[in-house]
C-alpha cells in the first residue's frame, strides 16, 4: 500500500513539473483569446497575436525562437477571469495578447484578454529560463 501511495506522490509530482516546463508562451490563434465569449482586438500598432504563460508569474517569454525575460515595472496579471455576465470565476495559465519586436534586444507584449491594455517589455536573454517553482 505505502509503495502506490508513494509512486502516486511521484507521479503527481511529475506531471506538475512537466506542465511548468512548457514553453514561456505561443503564437495565438487570431481572433481567439482562450476567454469564452472574449475576441482578441486587433492591434494597431502591429505584432503578433501571442500568448504569454502567467501561471508562474510573468518573468520569461518565448518569442521568435528566442528566450525574453521580463523588465520591471512588472504589472500584475491576474490568474482568473470574472465573465462579466455570469459573476463566474475562471482560473488561466496564460493570457492572449500582441507580441511586438521592437529592436533586436527587445519585445513589447500587450494584452488583449482582461484586464486589455497591460504592456510588459522584455529584453532578449541567452539563458533558458527552466521550470516554474
Amino acid at each position: 500500500m505505502r509503495r502506490s501511495v508513494a509512486a502516486a506522490v511521484v507521479a503527481a509530482s511529475f506531471c506538475a513539473l512537466a506542465a511548468c516546463a512548457q514553453p514561456y508562451g505561443r503564437p495565438a490563434t487570431p481572433g481567439v483569446t482562450g476567454v469564452p465569449g472574449v475576441t482578441a482586438r486587433p492591434s494597431v500598432s502591429g505584432g503578433s497575436s501571442y500568448y504569454l504563460l502567467i501561471h508562474c508569474g510573468v518573468r520569461f517569454a518565448t518569442f521568435d525562437g528566442e528566450y525574453w525575460e521580463a523588465l520591471p515595472p512588472i504589472p500584475s496579471i491576474p490568474g482568473y477571469v470574472t465573465d462579466p455576465k455570469t459573476g463566474v470565476s475562471t482560473s488561466r495559465y496564460e493570457i492572449a495578447g500582441r507580441m511586438v519586436r521592437l529592436s533586436s534586444t527587445e519585445a513589447q507584449f500587450t494584452t488583449t484578454d482582461p484586464p486589455a491594455g497591460l504592456v510588459v517589455t522584455f529584453s532578449r536573454t541567452t539563458a533558458s529560463p527552466g521550470p516554474c517553482a
